[in-house]
């Protein structure tokens, strides 16, 4: 059959099939709640769960085709929104400021540049002005992000992927954040993970935060795709990564800080935000830098900037102000955001020509002037841990003296106590103009100051000035040229930058990236540039990280030994599943591994299968804990049928067309993302058909997972027996004998965007006793309730599940089932870190959004925790783990209270729908201590 018209015969199908997703899928994504207000007009909300997607490999979305130049357009106008700042108030002009004499007072020179190119243009796929311009970079890559678009670069400055349109990330259909493409983005790096965060909004209502973020270190890979719903316009936002959360902050109505799950969303499970909103000037989150996270426990850390002539800023003195938001994703209304401490700084002058006024810095050649954006604190908000201390790095733009733009920067240091200035200078040489600054410190607190330069006499230039740690403080180096601008910008909307972007290579630490916008010719049509550079003073050397080692005695050099893993295959007994040749079906089928320890390697073995016009087809494996990886993307064309196996290790190069004949090749997407989890559990294979007419089936696959010897599986496979021998050869290495005060280290460390198997686990256990509770039908899991006891495709029944069609998990007429006797036994003296809560279950339709609240009880069933629920159950059983290895579900655990006695797990069936029936295969219960 013809491709043309297969296509004609769908059209029709698959525009209603977009439909139905993209109504289904906003039926799904984050909503917000208030959920009450807290002193000071500060008030919380709360959304609601939202599900992520899963984008296809950045490098097979398609690149931006230049549209015809809309060269005057302005992109998402810079909004006054606040009632307090309305109209072009110009404040006093307190007169030169005071710090210009001291930031002058250093000779040294800045260093020249390394390397310099030229970054996203409007030209190639920007889209309207000003450009948003921002960057980070990684160990191997720089991603660069603008309005409406993104690239990827390599160090060197060769581009790898795009322009691609943000929305791609999502699909470019089907939801609020993949039909809208609407900018203001925001890229950041997070060191603590390996992961990138790229992110943009939904200008208009209804208003999205549109989050994605990488599966693997590889920004060229997929991402887990998050469409948040917010209450209104998140005008301006900037992301921060922080260890607890991935905070974000806005100008709406008020000025807003939020905090993002960022624990889940590193996993590619369901996440929530937190926001608080009453402030009165822009707030800017802390981002994490170096290979040292802050101290444990350390809350997410926001600034602003308030100016003592300004009514609206409440009077007092010029200060720095900052503040803590302290998220409670399991009980979100323990959530606080708090003032922690008031800083007075040196006395400047509030914006630079009046608020809002974006007439303002002139430029060579035109009568046109730019935006000076001083009314609110330019990106990042530079943290880093030294270990005897902690260090803040920002800076705003201040009126110098008659309305010349200048930067105030400044560093706050804390060591235990509360946060103080430990210097602070104004960037102002000469008589231009300096404005849309970014600041950042390297690993031996050297700090760099990247910014843009204009006056009426020079073109709009690109600058950058630093210092050494042991350079007078307050001051700067005499300023260097990143590149000089050869045009203005004479667009009649002002705009300018918006904001710029300093970072700090993690490979070594000393090296400064900084990207911002210029002119190359007068006119509309903007380009960027990105740049590096580094102090010849900062310690060379990459970034220590953790990896094998081993003890000795003094007197002994030991060389440490990998410790040799062992490879055990499972093949599932889920098979043959059909893949319907009507609509596009989309087809799981789960394998089944028992045993305990940390992965080490991970490959899919004989994954065959018949399907006609293989392209239709793509390939998603899906963890215990909920990780999903596209293992293959839709490939070749329309070639038949599929016989291979898949290895990370594999030689590099594409698979055949058709992929037949029993080869080992690379995945997609690597599997290394299952690293360092437990192996135990169901996985889950998925394959979506995306096409209509053609089918085939899923004959058979296997997993063969690796783990350290001492952490080899004792259980045999659930599933049935291996049907195939592993492509992989076993292991030769043997383990050599080390001298006896030395120890084995795992060669292959967990990657720390992963949850590990924790230091002392009970691994999941079963109940031996169970009981129906009062409400709903009054008979709980009716049929066979002891079936939820193994994990043996034996299900417990629950039938016509309650009475009530309300989907809470608090609705009194849902079915509710115990279920104890788990014979959790800790170690003395052991603390109870976390506890999970895995459900093995099917429904028998998806119709009223079928789900399972779990509650957890300490006393026997007299008091209860706060509920947990899964997603939407599906038809075909799946594993569902609530919970977490960190997570006490709010309650401060005794070992006491995990016995027999004590324990209990409620299990609510909770559906839009009297009549949805629900099988439990187990309901199993996992302790770590």
């Amino acid at each position: 059959m013809h491709r043309y018209l297969k296509l004609l015969g769908t059209f029709s199908v698959l525009l209603l099939a977009v439909v139905l997703l993209f109504s289904t899928r906003l039926a799904r994504v984050a909503t917000s709640t208030t959920l009450r207000p807290q002193e000071g007009g500060v008030t919380l909300y709360v959304s609601e769960e939202v599900k992520p997607g899963l984008s296809r490999p950045v490098s097979e979305l398609p690149t931006v085709e230049p549209a015809p130049l809309k060269l005057d357009r302005e992109i998402n106008p810079r909004q006054n929104k606040s009632t307090f700042l309305q109209g072009p108030v110009d404040l006093p002009n307190g007169g030169p400021d005071p710090l210009l004499d001291r930031s002058n007072n250093n000779g040294a020179n800045t260093p020249g540049l390394i390397l310099s190119f030229d970054g996203i243009s409007y030209a190639t796929g920007g889209s309207g002005s000003p450009p948003d311009t921002n960057g980070d970079v990684g160990p191997n890559h720089y991603v660069q992000m603008v309005n409406s678009t993104f690239s990827i670069f390599n160090k060197s400055g060769a581009l790898l992927a795009g322009p691609t349109a943000i929305n791609q990330l999502w699909g470019g259909a089907g939801t609020r954040c993949g039909t809208r493409n609407d900018g203001d983005p925001v890229v950041v790096y997070d060191q603590m993970a390996d992961r990138w965060l790229l992110s943009q909004f939904v200008s208009a209502s209804p208003y999205y935060i549109c989050v994605a973020i990488s599966q693997t270190a590889n920004p060229q890979g997929a991402y887990y795709t998050y469409d948040f719903s917010v209450t209104e316009l998140p005008d301006y936002f900037k992301f921060g990564a922080w260890p607890d959360a991935y905070y974000m902050s806005s100008n709406e109505s008020t000025y807003g800080a939020y905090a993002f799950n960022r624990t889940r969303m590193l996993q590619g499970l369901s996440a929530t935000y937190v926001k608080f909103t009453g402030q009165t000037n822009f707030l800017m989150p802390a981002d994490v830098d170096g290979p040292t996270a802050p101290p444990a426990n350390a809350a997410g850390t926001f600034y602003t900037f308030k100016d003592n002539s300004y009514s609206g800023h409440g009077g007092g003195v010029d200060r720095l102000e900052v503040f803590q938001l302290v998220p409670d994703f399991t009980t979100p209304a323990n959530s606080t955001f708090t003032l922690v401490s008031t800083i007075p700084v040196s006395s400047y002058t509030y914006t630079v020509c009046g608020f809002f006024v974006m007439n303002c810095i002139p430029q060579q050649g035109t009568t046109a002037k730019l935006d000076p954006l001083s009314e609110w604190p330019m990106f990042r908000l530079a943290y880093r841990n030294f270990g005897s201390y902690e260090a803040l790095a920002g800076n705003f733009t201040v009126d110098v003296g008659s309305d010349r733009a200048g930067i105030r920067w400044f560093e706050l240091r804390r060591s235990g106590g509360a946060w103080s200035l430990y210097q602070e200078g104004t960037q102002a040489p000469g008589a231009e103009h300096r404005w849309v600054g970014s600041i950042a410190m390297d690993r031996n607190g050297n700090i760099a100051l990247g910014y843009s330069v204009s006056s009426s006499s020079m073109y709009p230039a690109i600058r950058y000035a630093t210092r050494l740690g042991t350079d007078t403080l307050g001051t700067l180096q005499t300023e260097a040229t990143l590149l000089a601008g050869t045009g203005s910008q004479t667009a009649t909307h002002n705009r300018w930058g918006d904001y710029a972007d300093m970072t700090v290579d993690p490979t070594d630490d000393c090296t400064f990236w900084f990207t911002t916008e210029y002119f190359s010719t007068s006119g509309s049509s903007w380009k960027t540039r990105i740049g590096s550079f580094k102090m010849a003073e900062c310690t060379s050397g990459p970034t220590p990280t953790p990896g094998p080692t081993s003890t000795a005695t003094p007197t002994a050099t030991v060389t440490p030994t990998p410790l040799p893993t062992t490879c055990t295959t499972f093949a599932s007994s889920d098979v043959p599943k059909t893949i319907s040749a009507s609509g596009t079906p989309t087809v799981s089928s789960v394998l089944a591994v028992s045993g305990s320890g940390a992965i080490s390697d991970i490959n899919v073995l004989g994954l065959n299968g018949t399907h006609t016009w293989i392209n239709d087809l793509d390939f998603n494996l899906q963890s215990p804990l909920g990780t999903l990886v596209q293992i293959m993307a839709r490939s070749c064309s329309s070639e038949d049928n599929f016989n291979l196996n898949l290895d990370d290790e594999a030689a590099a190069g594409s698979w055949p067309c058709p992929p037949i004949g029993g080869g080992t090749y690379r995945p997609s997407n690597a599997l290394s993302a299952f690293d360092g989890q437990n192996a135990n559990g169901a996985w889950t294979l998925i394959i979506h058909d995306n096409a209509n007419l053609d089918g085939g089936s899923l004959s058979g696959w296997s997993l063969q997972i690796c783990v350290p010897m001492s952490q080899t599986p004792t259980a045999t496979p659930t599933s049935a027996p291996p049907t195939a021998t592993p492509t992989t050869a076993p292991p030769t290495a043997t383990p050599t004998t080390a001298p006896p005060t030395a120890t084995w280290t795992p060669t292959t460390e967990p990657p720390t965007a992963t949850p590990t198997t924790p230091p002392g686990s009970t691994g999941f256990l079963s109940p031996a006793s169970n009981a129906a509770e009062t409400g709903g039908d009054n008979n709980g899991f009716e049929v066979s309730p002891t079936n939820a006891y193994a994990d043996d495709g034996l299900f417990a029944v629950d039938n016509n599940s309650g009475t009530g069609t309300a989907t809470s998990c608090g609705n009194g007429k849902k079915d509710r089932q115990r279920f104890y006797t788990y014979g959790v036994s800790l170690p003395g003296g052991a603390t109870v870190k976390g506890i999970e809560v895995r459900l093995d279950a099917k429904v028998d339709s998806t119709s009223g959004s079928p789900k399972f609240c779990v509650q957890l009880s300490w006393d026997g069933g007299v008091s209860w925790t706060a509920a947990k629920s899964t997603t939407t159950l599906t038809t075909a059983e799946a594993s569902y783990v609530l919970g977490g290895a960190t997570d006490t579900w709010g309650h401060t655990w005794t070992t006491t209270q995990l016995n027999d006695t004590n324990l209990r797990v409620r299990i609510i069936s909770v559906a839009a729908s009297t009549v949805r029936d629900f099988s439990l295969d187990w309901a199993a219960l996992r302790v770590s201590y």
